[in-house]
């Protein structure tokens, strides 16, 4: 899989119709994507299991291991590490800042209906850019096929 993006903006002559503060800098994006990957899922008893994803190109690995309580519940437990690269502008302290990215995640979701799944979960995020810990829930309603 891969990809080449490219974005330029170029800052309007007229302010009063910029909408956004971002609209007033020549800004350009460029970004060159490629990537191949491997997946191993292995399972652990009856009720767990463990998947593990493996991506070169911007190297990426997450493992994941489930474990079903019962026919409508679910506890996810994981871990997801990123190689990340920033280029700093060349005004700022020079050099790229090259790091890790680790993401620890929990999760648990129930079931009430066929079509009507809950889930709560904690995710963290540990890099030399940003961290921090945030609380995320979810209601999934599937409207049922006739």
């Amino acid at each position: 899989m891969g990809g080449i993006s490219r974005n330029t903006l170029d800052p309007g002559k007229d302010t009063t119709a910029w909408e956004f503060e971002k609209e007033g800098y020549n800004i350009i994006y460029k970004n060159k994507m490629g990537a191949v990957g491997a997946t191993y899922d292995q399972p652990l008893g009856r009720k767990a299991s463990i998947r593990t994803v493996l991506v070169a190109g911007k190297i990426s690995l997450n493992t994941t291991l489930t474990h079903r309580v019962s026919a409508r519940e679910r506890f996810k437990s994981g871990v997801f590490l990123t190689t990340q690269k920033y280029r700093t502008p060349p005004v700022g302290p020079g050099g790229d800042v090259k790091s890790w990215l680790v993401q620890p995640f929990v999760s648990w979701s129930l079931q009430f209906a066929p079509s009507l799944t809950s889930e709560i979960g904690l995710h963290g995020m540990i890099s030399k850019v940003e961290e921090g810990i945030k609380p995320g829930s979810i209601v999934v309603w599937t409207r049922e096929r006739r």
